[in-house]
């Protein structure tokens, strides 16, 4: 894969094989072409050249800092459910270990924090059945608690996952087998 914005080229010549439980670190300054790797990874940019090829069983879960999949105007829970196909017995228990517990489930997603979106976002991605979680900088707002409860949650995900972080410890603790810089 190569990608160039107009004189600046940040991708060149970009040729792996993902395989399947794999963890990949993606690493780097600002501007250096992680995410717009990751979005020519979900066809939301085209690439100059070459191609991505995808196994047809593949289920991907993005995580991107706009949050743009969910609906503000609806509750945590109602966002969970529908996101996940999962009811509410089973989503009460899961968002718990993301600290959405009692009548914080009820709260309106607009309301939230950016960390408590991101810990929401990353709750209903692992609450799906995705084999690759693609997450772009899923540390950006949030607290140390915060940071441990996503991290730990990630760590017992089974599937693939591409990670770009520019928290060094959060990659070293997730132990990708793999580390691009």
């Amino acid at each position: 894969i190569t990608k160039s914005y107009g004189n600046l080229e940040v991708l060149k010549d970009i040729n792996f094989t993902i395989i399947r439980g794999e963890r990949i670190a993606l690493i780097g300054l600002n501007g250096t072409g992680k995410s717009t790797f990751i979005k020519i990874l979900m066809n939301i940019v085209e690439p100059d050249s070459g191609e991505v090829i995808k196994d047809f069983k593949l289920s991907v879960g993005y995580y991107s800092q706009e949050f743009e999949v969910f609906d503000f105007t609806k509750s945590v829970i109602d966002t969970f459910c529908e996101q996940t196909n999962q009811d509410i017995d089973f989503a009460r228990a899961f968002l718990g270990r993301y600290l959405f517990s009692g009548q914080k489930v009820f709260q309106k997603v607009g309301s939230l924090s950016g960390g408590e979106k991101t810990r929401l976002a990353i709750a209903v991605l692992t609450g799906k059945d995705n084999n690759l979680l693609i997450l772009d900088e899923p540390t950006t707002y949030l607290d140390t608690l915060s940071q441990r409860i996503i991290l730990e949650s990630l760590k017992e995900y089974k599937g693939t996952m591409i990670v770009v972080s520019h928290t060094l410890e959060f990659i070293k603790e997730l132990v990708p087998h793999k580390a691009f810089l």
